[in-house]
């Protein structure tokens, strides 16, 4: 291979890595907004039983 062919092969591998690295931690950031969801939405749940059972309570 040429000293041409070989720079272009070691830009494009560096390229990659990159991209790789970038999706990498893109996917960190998806899988934490994911699990900050699932636990506002038990949240949620947790309150809302929590108000129900508070107003039952108060009604009897």
């Amino acid at each position: 291979m040429s000293n041409i062919n070989q720079s272009k092969m070691q830009e494009l591998l560096e390229r990659m890595e990159t991209t790789m690295n970038d999706f990498e931690r893109a996917n960190v950031v998806v899988d934490s907004a994911q699990l900050l969801i699932r636990a506002s939405r038990i949240m949620n749940d947790l309150l809302a039983k929590h108000l129900s059972l508070n107003i039952m309570a108060s009604e009897h």
